[in-house]
């Protein structure tokens, strides 16, 4: 039975009004994602995996001779190839006939279904952020940063124990956020510097991030408002920036039980890569019917992977619970 709105004089013969815009309130921020998509994401026109060739080791053979001395003309065999597999991810879209027709009205403040299909982009931009930070522990999600920036185990097809330089940088873990200094912070950014190679992004909690913040206050020359990422800002992701570095929060940076400060990440993004097929890069589908339901639905897809492909460059730092 239907019930009536009006209940009285007034709601009898007034519309109710809606304010003509939707609140967010379900998704947080997601800045990891919003910056690999924007500035990291490379196509793959697609084949069994996407493969990316590595160099894992310098030459034996070359140096100085004098005269008719005998060289060495070994070939060299210094090439390995890593290798991913695709992840697929789904957010669908559906309606019943009933939902369009009470859809179908003068008084709606939006499409209706334009809001879901919005809504579907956010919510697989968020799933995709949380599977930026994967450990590997789920077979059909990315191999997140949890996975990719370790010592141990394989990855992109590569084993660790036996290839030591596809390893990435995992110290012990600190006490807690107060044992972060200075002198630390600077150690960690410098163990995955190299010549011209040295960390172009931080990520941590806001934990972390507030200790960094608090020792960087009475060191105003380590310390600016950054201005060099402006595409960042531009979305409302505050940083700063410590030695060039810029830190930024993310909320989706996970707490595993060994590490229930927190981690921080530097990572250098020259050898990160969100590859994509052009297939289904957040493809909508178009809307069908189902077949014994009076209803329409469709999927947005995306297939993907997240590539590390020099995990030696990046490090992940975690952090017991502080006392």
């Amino acid at each position: 039975m239907a019930t009536p709105i009006g209940a009285d004089h007034i709601t009898s013969i007034v519309n109710r009004h809606l304010m003509g815009d939707i609140i967010d309130m379900a998704y947080g921020g997601n800045p990891t994602f919003f910056r690999l998509y924007n500035s990291n994401r490379r196509f793959v026109d697609g084949g069994p995996t996407i493969e990316q060739p590595v160099m894992a080791s310098q030459f034996t053979a070359g140096g100085s001779f004098s005269d008719l001395d005998v060289l060495d003309m070994s070939p060299q065999n210094t090439l390995r190839t890593a290798a991913w597999d695709w992840k697929e991810k789904y957010v669908p879209v559906a309606f019943s006939n009933l939902t369009m027709v009470k859809l179908n009205s003068a008084d709606s403040i939006a499409n209706g279904v334009q809001v879901q299909v919005e809504q579907a982009s956010m919510h697989m931009r968020d799933l995709l952020g949380t599977g930026l930070y994967s450990a590997g522990t789920d077979a059909k999600e990315l191999d997140g940063l949890g996975l990719a920036v370790a010592t141990s185990g394989t990855y992109a097809g590569i084993d660790r124990s036996a290839n030591t330089w596809w390893q990435a940088k995992r110290p012990s873990a600190l006490a807690n956020h107060a044992a972060l200094t200075l002198p630390v912070l600077n150690g960690l950014q410098t163990s995955v510097t190299s010549g011209g190679r040295f960390p172009t992004l931080c990520l941590t909690t806001q934990a972390i991030y507030n200790r960094i913040w608090g020792i960087l206050q009475g060191t105003q020359q380590f310390y600016s408002v950054s201005e060099k990422d402006a595409q960042m800002a531009s979305a409302g992701f505050n940083n700063f920036v410590f030695n060039g570095t810029p830190f930024l929060v993310d909320p989706k940076i996970p707490n595993v039980a060994a590490e229930t400060g927190g981690q921080l990440y530097f990572l250098n993004e020259d050898f990160i890569k969100l590859a994509v097929t052009p297939l289904s890069d957040f493809r909508m589908e178009p809307f069908q019917q189902a077949f014994n339901q009076a209803a329409i639905g469709a999927k947005l897809l995306f297939t993907g992977q997240l590539l590390v492909t020099n995990p030696a460059l990046q490090l992940a730092q975690s952090f017991t619970a502080p006392t």
